[in-house]
């Protein structure tokens, strides 16, 4: 049985765009917009034993009757389909039984599966903190949107206490991003990151997903140590 994911809108901008589909037999598509280290496409199958996991909690959704949805106000919307049958629920909480914990292992692939990209574009951190880029993952070109180019940084230290923030806009170029292709992003923050801190980087771009321009965030978010 086919089983899909659709998480949309949402209260935050850019809104949530993600969708993951997986088959029968294990096969994958997915598209990342938003609060991933890695946005755009995403395809392959899923390891033999995840494959058969998730065809069980399919099967024994499929098997009970829809569970009514909450919504939480400014939560985005999930739209879990398996075979025709559709859940409807918000992106925070959700049911109990079956289609509960067939929710819970979609969500939790959502994240597993940007590991292997398609056509997509990473953000990336070096030099101890000090410069950001753009680079593409996968093997399929994806065209870039670089004209309202938007770049933030924010210095967390332990407890989740904020040490600083920056950010900066840029006008660049639209772009297909193939193998090999990566941009530097402006990143004269001028932070100071302190022993134990953490630095949060984000970038907002947009991205081509078929002939819609997607508005996509692509951020960087480790905790802080304690």
């Amino acid at each position: 049985m086919t089983v899909s994911i659709v998480r949309s809108g949402g209260r935050t901008a850019p809104p949530d765009r993600e969708r993951l589909e997986i088959t029968g037999d294990g096969e994958f598509t997915m598209w990342r917009s938003v609060r991933s280290p890695v946005v755009g496409r995403f395809a392959g199958r899923l390891p033999e034993g995840e494959a058969s996991r998730v065809q069980s909690l399919v099967a024994a959704a499929a098997a009970t009757e829809i569970p009514g949805g909450k919504q939480m106000p400014g939560a985005a919307t999930e739209t879990v389909t398996v075979d025709g049958a559709v859940l409807r629920t918000g992106s925070t909480g959700g049911p109990d039984g079956p289609w509960g914990d067939l929710l819970k292992a979609l969500r939790a692939l959502l994240g597993e599966l940007t590991g292997h990209p398609a056509a997509a574009v990473a953000i990336e951190v070096g030099d101890g903190g000090s410069s950001a880029s753009l680079r593409h993952r996968g093997d399929s070109p994806v065209t870039v949107d670089l004209s309202d180019l938007t770049v933030r940084a924010v210095v967390w230290g332990p407890g989740w206490e904020q040490r600083g923030e920056w950010s900066s806009a840029a006008s660049g170029e639209r772009a297909s991003a193939a193998p090999g292709w990566s941009f530097g992003l402006p990143f004269d923050h001028g932070l100071e990151i302190g022993s134990g801190d953490a630095l949060h980087v984000f970038a907002r771009f947009g991205l081509v997903d078929g002939e819609a321009n997607v508005a996509a965030l692509a951020g960087l978010d480790p905790p802080p140590s304690a």
